[in-house]
């Protein structure tokens, strides 16, 4: 499972991130920091999206090209 947060990585502008299921019956979830967003955009505004080529994709509300938000891979 993926997933994005508004706040927060390294930056404090965003961070993707990565929910592992357990190995064995009855044990935690990892979470894997996948990315923290730069600070050419922040705040990621709709949910990634994963292609068959293996890459995530997803897109931020600000600043972007005339302030109209940017994508990310």
């Amino acid at each position: 499972m993926y997933g994005t947060t508004a706040s927060g990585g390294t930056s404090f502008n965003g961070s993707v991130f990565q929910f592992a299921p357990p190995t064995v019956g009855g044990g935690a979830w990892t979470e894997t920091v996948l990315d923290n967003l730069p600070s050419g955009g922040f705040s990621p505004n709709a949910s990634i999206v994963a292609f068959r080529n293996g890459l995530l994709y997803g897109t931020t509300y600000y600043p972007g090209s005339a302030n109209r938000g940017s994508e990310f891979t």
